[in-house]
């Protein structure tokens, strides 16, 4: 049956995603190569989401325009219901954007490494996806973004910040350069932008930008119940935009495409966090990951022949330099696979000619004491030669995952 494939479809790898395998004594490794939130549910949460489950009509097809949770999320983050679309997840939200705006052989931009995703949606969709290196240090190079987008006439770029995989910030002050020097839709996918300072739910708001009706149409920004909110298992995400963008986007928008039982948890909680009692709760685990980031960031920085990246987001990127050719440094999956045999998941990404990178999420402190550990008797274990660490090399790029 290959011959019935698409031709995409023929050429694309899947996107891998690790197997919680128990180890020989029974322990389940702590997942941290997914940046999912360690902590569960709100317990006013979870108890007034089952209450309403028991009395939900199961038979019938849940809300189709997800009304309810459409101005909940509305009233949060101070919009009308009518520039909010929801979908499962944001990959399910991406691929709407997709299908709306992209024809055959029509481009997309990105920077690179970024998520994957955007690449393998814009392929199936039968477009072309154009990437952009990065420049030293995975700073997104924007002005190789205008340039590359103008010369392909691009009909969208996707902006990832805080980036995923290198935590990466994008300043506002280039997606509106983006915005105002490109004719393209401008996705700004802030799926960590809780962990940050930025903050492109309000971008429109602020009047030193001054945008034009035309530039708000084009920006979409999208966010995600999946990370800060730790609601990973229900697969719930959105979309920001204007009126008329979203009403596009609902033209294409499958119907019932959101499920009554993540509409309900996905509602209550908007509502939680709307509360004092919510506020600070939420405020205070997000406060507690970008302290276990800011020790892990002077812990690793600490090891040898490591390097670890910025990051503005609930999870680290970190490189190690290669041992020139002593096994096991030269194996790029020598160190995750080593880490899970202690308990510890987390992802290998790429490689370059002389670095190894890597990311992981934090977990709860105990979890992090134990990664911690872990880590710095694997690396001393073959840690290489002093040397000055070179900054990294994103075109050098051999395998992105």
């Amino acid at each position: 049956m290959k011959h019935l494939l698409s031709e995409s479809c023929k050429h694309l790898n899947p996107y891998e995603v690790k197997k919680e395998n128990p180890r020989e004594d029974g322990i389940i490794p702590v997942k941290m190569d997914a940046n999912e939130s360690p902590y569960p549910l709100p317990k006013a949460v979870l108890s007034r989401g089952m209450e309403r489950i028991r009395t939900m009509d199961f038979q019938l097809y849940p809300d189709t325009d997800s009304t309810v949770l459409r101005a909940s999320i509305a009233s949060f983050i101070n919009r009308f219901p009518e520039e909010v679309l929801v979908g499962t997840g944001s990959d399910e939200v991406i691929q709407i954007l997709l299908n709306t705006f992209l024809n055959s052989k029509d481009v997309v931009v990105s920077h690179s490494p970024t998520f994957p995703m955007y690449g393998i949606f814009t392929e199936t969709q039968g477009g072309t996806y154009r990437k952009v290196p990065s420049l030293e240090g995975f700073r997104v190079d924007i002005d190789g973004i205008i340039k590359t987008a103008n010369e392909e006439k691009a009909k969208m770029i996707f902006l990832c910040t805080p980036n995923n995989p290198t935590g990466t910030v994008i300043p506002k002050e280039d997606v509106i350069r983006v915005l105002r020097k490109t004719d393209s839709m401008v996705v700004v996918d802030e799926a960590y932008g809780e962990f940050a300072e930025a903050d492109f739910l309000n971008l429109i708001k602020d009047p030193a930008f001054d945008l034009e009706k035309e530039e708000l149409d084009r920006l979409v920004i999208l966010r995600t119940f999946s990370k800060a909110y730790g609601m990973a298992s229900l697969r719930c995400g959105f979309a920001v935009g204007s009126k008329k963008t979203i009403s596009y986007l609902n033209r294409v928008k499958p119907p019932y495409n959101l499920n009554k039982i993540t509409q309900i948890f996905a509602e209550e909680m908007m509502e939680y966090c709307k509360t004092p009692e919510g506020k600070a709760e939420m405020d205070h685990r997000i406060h507690e990951l970008i302290r276990e980031r800011e020790k892990f960031n002077d812990f690793l920085g600490n090891l040898p022949g490591i390097t670890v990246f910025p990051s503005e987001s609930n999870f680290l990127c970190f490189s190690r330099r290669k041992t020139g050719g002593k096994f096991p440094g030269e194996d790029p999956l020598y160190l995750d696979r080593r880490l899970e045999e202690k308990g510890f998941l987390i992802k290998y990404l790429f490689q370059d000619s002389e670095h190894c990178y890597y990311r992981f999420s934090f977990g709860l402190p105990e979890e992090n004491k134990g990664l911690k550990t872990a880590l710095k008797e694997l690396i001393e274990e073959y840690a290489p030669a002093p040397a000055v660490v070179k900054s990294p090399n994103p075109g050098e790029v051999k395998e992105e995952i």
